[in-house]
């Protein structure tokens, strides 16, 4: 009789040992999943600021457009407006246009949402030819500044009126919001 209990006794072992094998494959799918799921987060958010990017420059594309096609005149700016720009634009510092937003019903990527806006202004540094205007060209990617998923970018450029190959970029640069 004790060769038939011998006999039993290993069998209740391979079951334990299966059920944490079990275990360890579980946790070892589950992180492989948080891991995939924050590679496309981290992909979506490089999308968004390249897309944000891309308007930006757009944005001082439109700017050197509008100038060297005489639609606006910097003649007449004097100074550089605050930091924040394009929220106090005055006619009398600066000159600005804004892109309208795309309708909310169309994807992001396919023009939806928030699109661009620049500003020109004299530029205020040392040295400076004084036909020498700054253009800050912001781009963005959200339907509005306050989605979880907005982003930003911005392009600043020194352009030279009346000079064809007198501008350089001095900043470029961008802000991801929080996914």
């Amino acid at each position: 009789m004790t060769d038939r209990r011998l006999a039993r006794r290993p069998r209740g072992f391979v079951l334990i040992v299966a059920l944490f094998i079990m275990l360890v494959l579980g946790i070892v799918a589950v992180g492989f999943m948080a891991q995939a799921e924050q590679t496309g987060r981290t992909a979506l958010a490089v999308s968004g600021q390249q897309i944000a990017v891309m308007r930006a420059e757009a944005a001082a594309m439109d700017a050197v457009r509008a100038i060297r096609g005489n639609q606006i005149n910097p003649g007449g700016l004097t100074a550089r407006p605050p930091p924040d720009g394009a929220a106090n634009c005055a006619n009398v510092n600066c000159i600005m246009r804004v892109q309208p937003p795309g309708p909310a019903t169309v994807p992001l990527r396919e023009g939806g949402g928030l699109q661009w806006e620049w500003v020109v202004y004299k530029s205020m540094q040392p040295g400076t030819t004084a036909n020498r205007y700054t253009i800050q060209a912001n781009g963005f990617y959200g339907y509005t500044n306050t989605a979880p998923n907005f982003t930003t970018a911005r392009v600043e450029v020194e352009i030279d009126i009346g000079d064809a190959f007198g501008s350089n970029a001095t900043e470029y640069g961008g802000n991801s919001g929080a996914l």
